[in-house]
């Protein structure tokens, strides 16, 4: 399933090249992981085909890089981006992100997910393994609305005049998912000069590129479900769910999620 080397703690840069680690370029997560959740977590991936990894950018903060060394050393399940981890950024990192997953695994799908869903991994994989006619798919929850133009919301959009008054159809942020072609046609450009134009808002910066591609948008609801039910895949912000829902505080590739500091 490993295109590269996946288990070196290597810090990959904004165009997925792969850097040695310095020791001063270091990032941090929190900590998750006991032994009986990380051999839960490995039992996940064998019987779903799902790859999890934690994906974090680096921090100036000495003592989360510390506690992030002494993590790395005992787990292998991360991947360290060259890129600062600030909110600002999300639409950088996950440029970043997907670059850097696909040259460490061969995978039909790459997803983010962020660190406050609950997720069916079982049905997910079932989900990502349909057939599909097309084979460049943005396999996502859907929506439109307004562009935000007031400074004072956080969704606020500076680039709003080139959008207008209502976003294009585009999935929401949560969690999402690129079919290989896609990722491929995104990691064959660079973005040393600025190639891919970059909005405040990380779902509406890759919904504007897969306008740009020749992608069918994929909708489906399941992937935004308000309640945990017999065939919800991800549930949002919903603390009750239990069972097989999976609390994603990980990243991977068939399946990748990633959260904040």
């Amino acid at each position: 399933m490993s295109r590269g080397s996946d288990g070196e703690s290597n810090w990959v840069d904004a165009n997925g090249d792969q850097m040695s680690d310095s020791g001063d370029n270091e990032s941090n997560r929190v900590d998750v992981n006991g032994d009986q959740k990380m051999h839960k977590v490995m039992s996940l991936e064998e019987s779903t085909g799902l790859a999890f990894r934690f994906v974090i950018g680096r921090t100036g903060d000495r003592s989360k890089m510390s506690e992030l060394k002494k993590e790395v050393a005992q787990y292998d399940d991360f991947v360290l981006l060259n890129i600062e981890e600030q909110y600002s950024k999300l639409p950088y990192k996950t440029l970043a992100f997907f670059k850097a997953a696909y040259g460490l695994f061969d995978s039909e799908f790459y997803v983010k997910a962020d660190d406050d869903i609950y997720l069916r991994p079982d049905r997910l994989s079932l989900l990502l393994a349909k057939d599909r006619a097309h084979p460049q798919t943005y396999l996502g929850c859907m929506k439109k609305g307004p562009v935000f133009t007031d400074p004072k919301l956080k969704w606020y959009e500076p680039l709003s005049y080139l959008l207008g008054k209502e976003y294009f159809f585009h999935a929401y942020g949560p969690i999402y998912a690129l079919s290989m072609e896609v990722v491929a046609s995104l990691v064959a450009l660079r973005n040393d000069r600025q190639v891919f134009r970059m909005f405040s808002n990380e779902d509406v910066t890759i919904g504007a590129w897969m306008l740009a591609m020749n992608v069918n948008h994929e909708d489906n609801r399941e992937l935004c479900a308000s309640d945990c039910t017999s065939s919800s895949v991800a549930v949002w912000d919903l603390p009750k769910c239990s069972g097989p829902f999976l609390f994603s505080y990980l990243f991977f590739t068939l399946v990748t999620f990633y959260g904040e500091y």
